[in-house]
């Protein structure tokens, strides 16, 4: 299996645990999940990348340290060539940033 694959298996089982766990507000964000998942960014299609966008704008940092890894893993996404990531993208650093002077 290649690494597409490999990663739009990754989006598919987010997307159906999103769907099992609705009532309970879908996914358990958990540091480790956001992490492992902006590691691997550059794996994704423009739907996964959005997906995780969405994701990662859901999860809060528990330090500064962590928001500012969280930041610079996501910084290429500001080059990318679809509005949509983009955009998502700066939700996330907007949501990261919302306590901040």
């Amino acid at each position: 299996m290649t690494r597409d694959h490999d990663a739009q298996v990754v989006i598919n089982a987010i997307e159906a645990i999103n769907e099992i766990e609705l009532e309970k507000g879908g996914i358990e964000i958990t540091t480790s999940l956001i992490i492992h998942l902006l590691n691997r960014i550059k794996d994704f299609n423009e739907w996964g990348l959005s997906i995780i966008l969405d994701l990662t704008a859901k999860y809060m940092p528990k330090n500064n340290n962590e928001m500012f890894d969280i930041m610079n893993l996501l910084e290429d996404r500001f080059k990318h060539a679809s509005s949509s990531v983009v955009l998502g993208a700066v939700k996330v650093f907007l949501h990261l940033t919302k306590d901040d002077e």
